[in-house]
């Protein structure tokens, strides 16, 4: 697999798995930059088709990042406000 697709699988990953998991979608997400990152430094001409990959899968990244920090602040909300009552 072209590394501009998995990129966008990954980004895809991050944001279903962060609707339902926090962590799993954030190290999706984190992955997915890192190997974007990694292939836009190469020093060979980037296609334009996939320039146009990495930065959609980038931006589903990001997307999958925010939803998993979210979740994930809302978990730890839940846990504390449950121990401060108990």
């Amino acid at each position: 697999m072209k590394p501009s697709t998995k990129i966008v699988w990954l980004g895809y990953g991050s944001v279903v798995l962060s609707i339902v998991w926090g962590l799993p979608g954030l190290a999706c997400g984190l992955y997915a930059l890192r190997l974007a990152k990694a292939t836009t430094a190469a020093p060979t001409p980037i296609d334009p088709r996939t320039r146009r990959d990495i930065r959609g899968g980038t931006l589903l990244a990001r997307a999958g990042i925010v939803l998993s920090g979210i979740v994930i602040a809302m978990v730890l909300y839940s846990w504390i406000s449950n121990a401060i009552l108990l």
